[in-house]
């Protein structure tokens, strides 16, 4: 039954990636002039785009802690990486539009570099510290302006589903951004999808936003000490 659910998601992802194209282009337009109702026409088509990825996929979610999302301000979530739903899962959930600060690696399938960079990602070079030190700049520029970023801070998906090490530099967009921090938890991406595998076994994913770090606090702390301490959250809810 998995490998039919997945066959059909990939199908679904493929049909919206081209024919969803001139919706994107005429969203894309709309952020010339006003940028924020640009990505809030893109997030109705990719909000529930991502919902029925889930659930062709026989992925149900668990979501605690929505409350500890901030109504105003900049906020940068920072969560662990278990598999490559974890994208659809966030978006699936995030009820404004939300880029997230990805691997370049992306950038060589045009059509999903194009869906990626539309909902305000940034695309950061590993090892180079030149250019990943402006794709921080570029992210923190756009979490002040209001636009919803998610980092993973491990930089990769697990490979055996335990806890990897949080590196302290992505989180410098919350500091330049002015933003305050959301730590999220994702326990059960990795048993539905692991690196391992293209196929998608259905389970429940639990989606836990815990406590917010306020702005101020995230100004005045140390950013591998932040890391140290939401790496230690999520790991207690994991």
């Amino acid at each position: 039954m998995k490998y039919i659910r997945s066959i059909l998601v990939y199908l679904w992802i493929g049909l919206i990636i081209i024919v969803g194209l001139p919706y994107r282009a005429y969203c894309n337009h709309v952020k010339k002039t006003d940028a924020a109702l640009g990505y809030q026409k893109l997030h109705k088509l990719v909000r529930p785009f991502c919902k029925v990825i889930l659930a062709l996929g026989g992925i149900k979610l668990d979501v605690c802690g929505k409350e500890n999302i901030p109504s105003a301000g900049n906020v940068l979530y920072v969560g662990n990486h278990q598999s490559m739903l974890d994208i659809a899962v966030m978006l699936a959930v995030s009820e404004e539009p939300l880029g997230f600060l990805a691997k370049d690696n992306l950038e060589k399938n045009w059509l999903i570099k194009t869906w990626v960079a539309s909902v305000g990602s940034v695309f950061i070079a590993r090892g180079e510290t030149r250019k990943a030190l402006e794709a921080i700049i570029k992210s923190a520029k756009i979490v002040k302006s209001g636009h919803h970023l998610m980092v993973y801070p491990e930089g990769t998906r697990t490979k055996d589903g335990t806890l990897g090490e949080f590196k302290a530099g992505s989180l410098k967009i919350a500091q330049k951004g002015e933003a305050a921090i959301v730590p999220v938890a994702v326990d059960g991406d990795f048993q539905a999808m692991s690196p391992k595998t293209i196929w998608i076994t259905p389970t429940t994913v639990k989606l836990t936003f815990l406590e917010v770090i306020p702005v101020e606090t995230v100004k005045q702390t140390d950013t591998k000490e932040l890391a140290k301490k939401i790496k230690t959250d999520i790991g207690r809810c994991l």
